[in-house]
């Protein structure tokens, strides 16, 4: 077993450092930066690898990363008047100024007996190397849909265009990793594979020239599933399987393959031919274990809770947080608020004097990928009850409200719409829930260090982890949140109904006291009551100065817990694990 194994982590998105970010704003302006940060990071995958492999790194574990570059990005705008503007933006260009070129490139055989010319860019992530493949006229745009196909295409039907598209990104990443490995001279004795569509990293399961090649005879392979959601989990028909070259010998015998339909559970097929699998959160191993298609492997399917990196998110006067007072606490997190309240009139073109009016309000920050599982709905819910948006209005709360859509996902557009068209009628509630268009990996940081609170709902188990309110926790917020995902890992609620902290909280180290107020579930749904409650429970509790700084060291408390550093520290046992695994299969040699 070697000493200090090769890693190779491959993904469909990296997030760029925020250095990179900072480089392209001082050549390129904050559009591009905000368009660049958003062209490889859709929602939490690509923060996350991007600390997983700085964290790897600084470990002194041997890591690189492997993903796309891409050559635009959908940027969004949500209008006052209650509409919304999706379009592509330009972002290859101007990335690959601030990226270093190499001389890897190569031509890659595709599965349609076609070949790609494929550039490789490389940047530094710490002290790791990320390659950027790049293939332009394929290439263009992270999970692309129908409305990506190009016009003018002849005979292409865009849902079988879009189809065929996202198995030339999945191929180009995957093969393209092999390829990128050999030229590298760097075997790998781990490739983890981050979701399905990096299936083809695998280099055993498609018969072609690197199915057999003994450059990888000895790598494991371990799959990192990220979320339970149906569209990560796909079946492919027989045509699918047959396109890509699937070895019938090693999908037949698997449990992943149903004759009758003659349908391959791509999940499936990764667990079984992985030597390790793992979730990002201890819940999440265990809807993973109970869905009928991985039952079996339950006893293979472990967890590593994913956390973030601290140099990354926690604003620095709170890396020293427990020589600090109650009161110099509370002033940080003002400094802060008012950064963040200095950007949002600015980002959202409000008046100066808004920042001012709203200096002594605490901020709820709502910013997550905008999906209907994530449950956004609830806040156009609650606030078109009379009743209820009466009672959101006595609270002394801003609402920040934003995330990504994806082009496709008209259901998360409506949800938008919902929300905007009440904002447009209501002259109370536009000064009090704040749109934030194009959330994004660069400027999020101001987001959270000035945030009182994070909300973190989604409906029962459909969650995978969520980091959002981890970056939260780092600074201080207090976590508003459903029980799901690595929540309940992280957050102790307060008793339904108390707000505030009391001598039994005063008596327990600081991460065992309450630090979130639970959004509860009904019959496995959240509900716009519940989230209400739970924000008024929030602001009450924020009335207490005593509470606030008991929450808010309850929060920084758990700052190691959620960090990174923690998470590639159980990666690593994984590692060590896998590498003490039997050999892979000898090679056929037909």
């Amino acid at each position: 077993m070697p000493s200090n194994p090769k890693i190779l982590e491959v993904a469909m998105e990296i997030a760029l450092p925020y250095e990179f970010l900072e480089r392209m704003n001082t050549r390129f302006g904050a559009d591009k930066a905000r368009a660049a940060g958003m062209s490889t990071s859709v929602g939490g995958i690509g923060p996350l690898l991007r600390e997983r492999i700085v964290a790897q790194a600084d470990a002194g574990v041997d890591v690189i990363g492997v993903t796309l570059m891409y050559e635009s990005v959908w940027v969004q705008t949500w209008h006052e008047w209650g509409q919304i503007t999706l379009q592509r933006e330009s972002v290859g260009r101007e990335i690959r100024t601030v990226c270093e070129p190499t001389n890897l490139g190569f031509k890659l055989n595709l599965y349609d007996g076609k070949t790609a010319d494929v550039e490789v860019w490389k940047t530094k992530y710490g002290t790791a190397d990320v390659y950027f493949l790049s293939c332009p006229g394929i290439t263009d745009v992270v999970y692309p849909g129908p409305k990506d196909m190009p016009a003018g295409t002849a005979g292409a039907n865009a849902f079988a265009w879009s189809h065929d598209i996202r198995l030339k990104h999945s191929w180009i990443v995957g093969r393209g990793a092999l390829v990128l490995s050999k030229k590298l001279g760097r075997k790998p004795d781990i490739s983890i594979l981050s979701e399905t569509p990096t299936i083809f990293t695998h280099n055993r399961l498609f018969k072609d020239e690197l199915q057999n090649d003994p450059f990888f005879a000895e790598t494991r392979y371990i799959f990192n599933d990220h979320t339970p959601l149906e569209y990560a989990h796909p079946i492919w028909d027989q045509g699918t399987i047959d396109t890509v070259k699937t070895d019938p010998e090693i999908y037949l015998p698997t449990p992943a393959w149903n004759g009758q339909k003659k349908t391959l559970d791509i999940t499936s097929l990764l667990v079984s031919a992985s030597e390790g699998v793992f979730g990002v959160a201890k819940k999440h191993g265990e809807v993973m274990k109970a869905m009928p298609s991985l039952h079996e492997f339950s006893s293979k399917i472990q967890y590593v809770t994913n956390g973030v990196r601290r140099q990354d998110w926690q604003a620095q006067e709170f890396q020293a947080w427990e020589n600090l007072s109650d009161e110099a606490l509370a002033e940080i997190k003002k400094r802060y608020r008012t950064r963040m309240l200095d950007w949002t009139w600015r980002h959202c073109r409000f008046w100066p004097a808004w920042a001012q009016e709203h200096k002594d309000m605490r901020i709820v920050l709502w910013t997550r990928r905008i999906t209907p599982y994530k449950r956004l709905d609830l806040v156009a819910k609650m606030l078109s009850n009379p009743e209820w948006r009466e009672r959101f209005l006595q609270t002394n709360l801003l609402l920040f409200v934003g995330g990504r859509i994806h082009q496709q996902d008209n259901h998360a557009q409506d949800i938008v719409y919902d929300l905007l068209e009440i904002l447009n009628k209501d002259a109370a509630l536009q000064k009090r829930v704040i749109p934030i268009d194009n959330f994004n990996i660069w400027e999020a940081p101001i987001l959270y260090r000035g945030a009182d609170a994070s909300v973190m709902i989604a409906d029962d188990t459909r969650e995978a982890s969520a980091t959002g309110f981890m970056k939260g926790q780092m600074n201080g917020t207090a976590i508003v949140a459903t029980s799901d995902g690595a929540v309940p890992e992280f957050v102790r609620f307060f008793p339904k109904g108390r707000v505030a902290s009391g001598a039994e909280d005063a008596a327990l180290p600081p991460a065992q006291r309450p630090n979130g107020f639970i959004v509860p579930y009904i019959n496995g749904e959240p509900t716009p009551i519940g989230f209400l409650e739970a924000l008024e429970q929030f602001d009450q509790a924020y009335r207490d100065p005593a509470t606030v700084a008991s929450i808010t060291r309850a929060a920084l408390a758990v700052t190691p817990d959620v960090d990174v550093a923690r998470t590639v520290g159980e990666m690593v046992q994984l590692y060590h694990q896998v590498l003490k695994l039997p050999r892979p299969e000898p090679l056929r040699t037909e």
